[in-house]
């Protein structure tokens, strides 16, 4: 009678843990409510149990769930299409956009219906050039600045620069320009037109400032340049075809400026050829 009993209850237990398991009224998440905050965005579900919780990551100022980095907006920026036109902050967000209102092919905006066509022929002054419209009187191209390339010689001895786009021509002043990166040519008929800009050539001047800092002047405009100690570099050179340099040992990516080689000869090959030695560092050249 008991072993009856106990197969009974038993199976009565069974019957209740199943019927537990198969819980109809079990709650199961669904997090389909996006919730954020100043830093980070996630998902939740009804019960507020959440999950997915991740830092804002922006692309011009908002985040893919769509929280943005507040400031005020500045909607200064006209932008306009064949539609419609409206004000935008630079960091994308923008007014309600209002459509074209056309008088006489022209809206307020600037935006015309009308397409405009242009003279071959370029119009320029000393610092753009442009096309004239062949439909309406006043109306030209957008401007856009020369872009000189050397040209020819002239009887004088002087270089002759020509626009790359249209007939304009300049003749640079003998003045340089220089920082202490570059030096630069520009036309007599403006300082605005840069005629020819390239890095300093760097020579080593030989002389050593009573500090212990190294004069280099460039070869080009002799404008000096004195390295300072602000950096430490290593007593090893690298160098190119052309020039030679040190590696900061306090910061990585930082180096000395670069240097021409100065070339000395060397010592003649097999073939009698001489081989010249930069006189600072290992580099060498036939």
């Amino acid at each position: 009678m008991r072993k009856v009993l106990s197969i009974i209850l038993i199976l009565v237990l069974c019957f209740c843990v199943g019927t537990a398991c198969t819980n109809p009224n079990e709650h199961i998440h669904d997090y389909k409510t996006l919730k954020l905050d100043a830093s980070s965005h996630w998902y939740e579900c009804d019960c507020g149990e959440d999950k997915d919780c991740e830092i804002h990551s922006y692309t011009n100022g908002v985040c893919s769930c769509g929280y943005e980095i507040p400031h005020e907006h500045s909607y200064s920026i006209l932008v306009k299409d064949n539609v419609s036109h409206w004000f935008e902050c630079e960091c994308g967000f923008y007014k309600e956009k209002t459509p074209h209102n056309l008088i006489n092919e022209f809206c307020i905006c600037g935006y015309n219906i009308h397409e405009h066509t242009y003279f071959k022929n370029f119009s320029y002054n000393a610092i753009y050039h442009w096309h004239v419209a062949t439909c309406c009187e006043g109306v030209t191209s957008e401007k856009e600045k020369h872009f000189p390339v050397e040209g020819i010689v002239d009887a004088n001895g002087n270089m002759v620069y020509q626009c790359a786009y249209c007939p304009a021509t300049f003749v640079a002043n003998d003045k340089w320009y220089v920082d202490d990166e570059s030096h630069w040519k520009v036309s007599v008929d403006s300082d605005d037109m840069i005629l020819f800009k390239r890095d300093h050539e760097w020579v080593d001047s030989g002389l050593v400032m009573p500090s212990g800092e190294i004069l280099y002047t460039c070869e080009v405009c002799n404008y000096f340049y004195i390295e300072t100690n602000e950096h430490s570099y290593s007593k090893a050179y690298n160098y190119d075809e052309l020039y030679h340099w040190k590696k900061a040992t306090c910061c990585e990516g930082v180096i000395s400026i670069k240097v021409k080689h100065t070339w000395v000869e060397g010592i003649v090959d097999g073939n009698g050829n001489m081989i010249y030695q930069c006189s600072k560092c290992p580099a060498t050249k036939r």
